[in-house]
């Protein structure tokens, strides 16, 4: 028969002002045997009112601030049903751990951190909780947690080498066996524990004091025993037994076995003497614990909600539990990673352009329940752990981040938090760029720990803490960490190489829990386990664009109007279906009225670009008083030469199909900014200058300018801008630079001439959009007719889609 259940409860017993800060430790007080809470924390005198000293507001509440004190009773009783199995003591230090981590995880979901704890243990509630402490001090433990928290320990008259109970057990134990077989009772068997010193005993408190003096994770100990006499005229647990070897000086309290645990007041000599030890134990818990909890520690200082905000065009950062639009995410149809693509269409192609077409609701995916269970490819149900997520530049992956990031952590009402924070107890989100420029020689997790989280703390203890992640990390295999790798792409090149560096990215790339996000045109390499699902990371739906228009105080008096306006052009509906455009369009027009408006999409472009170039003029040093009232011609004037620099750089790109620009393809512009530029009272290097422009965007800013990949912020704007550097240079009768090398585009090395590559090229997917920017340019200065006329040249393809959208 199994025992009969009896359960662990915990009480907390005294009230937590907010003047006093934030609890910081945990007092939990476990009686002994044949006792319970509150009963055996009362002192009770006929002469004195009942005092519990544990709740009692000013005793030990009063005397130890910034503390949660509870009881803990568990099932103690010295007479049982005799038809119940009785309990044997790791029976109870299982549940008794069990109690204390539901306590505690109750707490968390509340807003509370796992504070360690100082244990107050009465008699044989010590003993039990030793068993407890050695069970859960082992890494596959479900309890290891509470083993760690666990820094301190006083012990009341606690029996580690057994009771006088000894010397009366061989007579008392028949008569009372006898008396509770007659009653339908049994004795439990804990009395075994007591009667006197056993090899079971001794193994346990060697083993205890082994785990004391932990290096990483030392538990303080305390020892009280008694002097007062008993019945027996002896001492029931004297000094012998209830001390321990490591307590070098041990404390007697002068009273008998029974009110060891009782006090009656704050002038009681003894219990000044315990609140003495457990104020001294708080000390140095708080001084000598671990800096912090490691996953404590990312919480508090890298996923706060200031550092997971979203920094608009306009300077304003948003907070993540306002961005109430869900990035959408779409399952792929292939459903599998194909491992042998090389290679992708460009990113130019109109084909490209029509991913960010809104997706069939069948193959629609929440965040929140991209672990739930799906069918396979093979028809059979999967949990999937391994998940890549693809999206396009500007798409909002690193949004999609944070998003992660803040609801695990912070979003307590959300479905993502409640069902995931169920799979895995922490989320480390490490934006795989950052291994750009490491040390390759050896490197592992405890330095990526140590590099992404813990470098603040110094050496010594960061590297302290990294290597305690780390050991929480492996103890449980991976299968309660989540790792969130940013950006595949931006280190593909390590995947194929030999070195340390390629080794131990694709360890993390094999961890059994991971989202990994990249841009289209990276994928998982031969040898490495594949993805259970792939997603792709696409805009805004329409609803959604309305929503964010209608939430804008700004936007919302015009929504109307804008809306109307978005609807009446097809590529700004794809625009603004990518959340950073939809951010510029909201930017730029506030500045319209109903005689600016412009109805073309180039006169969009030409708006937008405006607005931004007047934020970044300041940027780039000119006055902000003096900005506010220039004139475009002004603020042009200010940064032409910054206008010239993006304008090649989107042009070259998008004639050699780049849409990332490293720093070998940057400095190849470096010959072509013109000397005044360096000549500035305050020197600016290219990528420095490339940084303070709102038309590109870098996902690796705090690396170093060399480790940088740059690109626009939306394809779009790259496609303006060569538009631009196409109409000045035909404007201007100057040849086409051709800066950036590319097989694919060799023959156009010779074609320089901007009305000949015109003509070879107007029929060029790759160059749609340019020739649409380009015409809209050209007619703003009545030199359309020209333009149109080569385009109707030979050769003609007058039938073709593409020649009816020139022309």
């Amino acid at each position: 028969m199994a025992p009969q259940w009896q359960g662990v409860r915990l009480e907390q017993v005294n009230t937590t002002e907010a003047s006093e800060g934030v609890p910081d430790v945990d007092i939990i007080a476990v009686h002994g045997l044949d006792t319970k809470s509150p009963d055996t924390w009362i002192w009770q005198d006929r002469d004195k009112p009942n005092t519990n000293w544990l709740a009692d507001s000013h005793m030990l509440p009063a005397q130890v601030q910034r503390t949660r004190i509870f009881t803990c009773d568990w099932p103690a009783d010295l007479i049982q049903d005799s038809h119940s199995i009785t309990w044997r003591i790791e029976e109870l230090a299982v549940c008794l751990l069990a109690g204390i981590q539901t306590m505690r995880l109750t707490s968390a979901k509340n807003g509370l951190e796992h504070p360690p704890i100082l244990f107050i243990a009465s008699c044989l509630g010590g003993l039990i909780l030793m068993k407890a402490l050695l069970i859960a001090d082992n890494v596959q433990s479900d309890y290891i947690s509470l083993r760690k928290a666990t820094r301190g320990i006083v012990f009341l008259a606690t029996p580690f080498r057994g009771t006088a109970f000894q010397d009366i057990a061989n007579w008392s134990l028949p008569v009372l066996k006898t008396w509770t077989w007659l009653r339908n009772k049994a004795v439990t068997q804990l009395v075994d524990n007591v009667k006197g010193s056993t090899f079971d005993l001794e193994e346990l408190v060697r083993m205890f004091s082994q785990l004391c003096q932990d290096k990483d994770y030392p538990c303080e100990a305390f020892t009280f025993y008694e002097t007062g006499g008993t019945t027996l005229h002896r001492r029931l647990v004297d000094r012998s037994s209830a001390t321990l070897d490591i307590v070098t000086n041990p404390l007697p309290l002068k009273r008998p076995h029974v009110t060891m645990n009782k006090f009656w007041g704050l002038e009681d000599p003894d219990f000044k003497l315990v609140v003495g030890k457990v104020q001294a134990l708080l000390k140095i818990i708080r001084e000598k614990r671990p800096l912090e909890q490691p996953d404590a520690w990312i919480r508090k200082n890298h996923y706060t909600a200031d550092n997971l905000k979203i920094e608009r065009l306009s300077g304003k950062r948003l907070p993540m539990d306002q961005c109430y639009i869900n990035l959408a995410i779409i399952e792929q149809p292939g459903n599998r990673a194909d491992h042998s693509r090389t290679t992708q269409s460009s990113p130019f192609s109109l084909l490209a352009r029509q991913r960010v077409l809104a997706p069939n609701e069948a193959i629609q995916v929440q965040l929140a329940t991209i672990f739930s269970q799906r069918q396979g490819p093979d028809a059979r149900p999967i949990h999937p752990r391994r998940i890549l997520i693809r999206g396009r530049a500007g798409v909002g992956k690193t949004t999609l981040c944070k998003k992660i990031v803040y609801e695990f952590t912070h979003g307590t009402q959300t479905e993502l938090h409640s069902t995931w924070t169920g799979l895995f107890d922490r989320l480390l989100w490490l934006p795989l760029r950052n291994l750009k420029g490491r040390s390759a020689e050896s490197y592992n997790h405890e330095n990526l720990f140590y590099d992404e989280y813990f470098f603040a703390h110094g050496i010594d203890d960061g590297h302290r803490l990294a290597k305690e992640l780390w050991q929480a990390v492996r103890d449980t295999n991976s299968q309660k960490t989540l790792f969130l790798l940013d950006g595949l792409d931006e280190v593909f090149q390590y995947l194929s190489g030999n070195g340390a560096m390629t080794s131990f990215l694709k360890l993390l790339l094999n961890e059994p829990n991971v989202i990994i996000t990249s841009r289209p045109n990276a994928s998982l390499p031969l040898g490495l386990q594949t993805p259970d699902v792939e997603l792709e990371t696409i805009g805004f739906y329409p609803d959604q664009v309305k929503a964010y228009i209608n939430a804008d105080p700004s936007m919302k008096p015009r929504s109307d109007e804008v809306l109307s306006f978005i609807q009446k052009h097809w590529l700004i509906q794809g625009l603004v279906r990518i959340p950073i455009q939809l951010d510029a369009l909201c930017y730029t027009w506030e500045d319209f009225d109903t005689k600016t408006m412009p109805n073309t999409m180039t006169g969009i472009y030409e708006a937008i670009t405006q607005k931004l170039w007047k934020k970044d003029a300041m940027r780039l040093g000119m006055p902000g008083s003096y900005a506010q009232s220039a004139h475009p011609t002004e603020i042009q004037g200010f940064v032409k030469n910054e206008i010239a620099l993006i304008e090649n750089l989107a042009f070259n790109g998008l004639r050699s199909d780049i849409i990332d620009f490293t720093s070998e393809l940057r400095a190849k512009l470096v010959n072509m900014i013109p000397l005044p530029i360096l000549t500035r009272d305050e020197m600016m290097s290219l990528d420095e200058r490339l940084a303070r422009l709102s038309f590109l965007r870098t996902t690796d800013s705090l690396s170093n300018a060399e480790d940088r990949n740059y690109h626009f912020i939306h394809l779009t704007f790259q496609e303006y801008f060569a538009a631009r550097y196409f109409v000045r240079q035909w404007q201007d009768a100057k040849p086409l630079e051709h800066l950036f090398s590319n097989r694919e585009n060799m023959d156009d090395d010779i074609v320089t001439d901007p009305k000949v590559f015109l003509q070879k090229h107007k029929y060029t997917a790759r160059y749609d959009i340019l020739w649409r920017f380009a015409a809209g340019l050209f007619d703003a200065v009545g030199q359309a007719n020209e333009f149109i006329d080569i385009i109707e040249e030979e050769p003609l393809d007058i039938l073709g889609p593409t020649h009816q959208r020139l022309t």
